[in-house]
């Protein structure tokens, strides 16, 4: 139940944060798409894991960090669906290069796809999980605001989608297109 509408909540905001970030209205229709199918890897992943109350144990969080890479092989198995992979399966790596499953950098990666990482984590946050009820706006602009100044996404970015999400901008930033 925790999962239920997160990529369609997930495919609204990219889109909507895609206008904010100047992409193109092409890039916007395929940023949607990725959206709707970037967890696709979390059917792999057991209900007793998702679902859990406590703090997951280091096992199963490997097992769901391993998400992202089966989404990439599942999408991968359709030539249709296969460019979308850029960036459905990048939905957690980071600009610094903390993320998984590649580790990969802000230069290394879809600039769509940085912006579904984003995207992600601000509709993740806002949602009731098992393990802690849903921050709210606020609190969620507030937590990505903080990882942007530590460098884990970059700042336009973060703009784009805290914009798109309805939120003020802070003083002395504006949303920059990043090409």
């Amino acid at each position: 139940p925790y999962r239920a509408g997160h990529s369609r909540r997930c495919a609204q905001l990219a889109a909507d944060a895609g206008g904010a970030y100047g992409v193109t209205e092409q890039e916007i229709a395929a940023l949607r798409r990725a959206a709707f199918l970037h967890e696709f890897g979390t059917t792999a992943v057991p209900n007793s894991i998702l679902d859990k109350r406590d703090r997951l144990t280091r096992a199963e969080f490997d097992r769901v960090q391993l998400h992202p890479m089966l989404t990439e092989q599942m999408l991968g198995r359709s030539a249709a669906l296969a460019a979308l992979n850029p960036v459905a399966a990048a939905h957690h790596e980071k600009a610094d290069g903390s993320g998984y499953h590649k580790r990969l950098r802000a230069d290394a990666t879809a600039r769509t796809g940085r912006l579904l990482a984003a995207v992600d984590v601000y509709v993740g946050l806002t949602t009731e999980r098992a393990d802690r009820p849903a921050f709210s706006a606020e609190e969620a602009a507030t937590e990505l605001r903080r990882l942007a100044s530590q460098g884990t996404f970059e700042q336009a970015v973060v703009d784009a989608v805290l914009s798109a999400a309805g939120h003020q901008r802070q003083r002395g930033t504006a949303v920059r297109t990043v090409r």
